[in-house]
């Protein structure tokens, strides 16, 4: 049954990427696979809750890595090749990276926030947090790796 939903679940999330303008390839497949494992993470945190929050906070620091994952994966496939164009002018271009600087630096403002609020209000485990927040780290290195190894055989 679990397994149902985390197909429906994968499926709907690929037709998402796809309408959103994720090419086929590695970066569609890493930020699908850290959204699930963020997602799996957070709401097996949620049932879990009663019994240890360890798992929570790693769910919540997935979450946080898949947002940011999610949001620069985005930028460098769709609006980076756009805004660094030959035809667009040098006014163009600096407002163009000025606005991404700023929307960037204030995702990772509100990430910082969520954290420090976790730490001090909520007297998170940093271990958690930062095993949450490594998931992107860790999803990259095994996606290239079944992927080289699917290619063999």
């Amino acid at each position: 049954m679990i397994s149902r939903h985390l197909t429906r679940l994968n499926e709907h999330l690929e037709g998402a990427l796809w309408k959103k303008g994720f090419p086929q390839g590695l970066a569609r497949d890493a930020v699908r696979l850290t959204i699930l494992l963020a997602t799996v993470l957070i709401v097996a945190g949620t049932v879990f809750l009663p019994v240890s929050t360890k798992l929570f906070w790693a769910g919540f620091g997935a979450v946080l890595a898949a947002w940011n994952f999610y949001n620069l994966s985005h930028f460098i496939l769709h609006r980076l090749p756009r805004g660094s164009q030959e035809g667009s002018g040098e006014k163009d271009r600096k407002s163009f990276f000025t606005g991404q600087l700023l929307r960037s630096n204030l995702r990772l403002f509100i990430t910082g926030i969520l954290l420090y609020v976790a730490l001090v209000a909520y007297q998170a485990d940093i271990f958690s947090l930062l095993a949450g927040l490594s998931v992107v780290v860790l999803v990259i290195p095994v996606l290239l790796l079944f992927r080289n190894t699917r290619a063999k055989r």
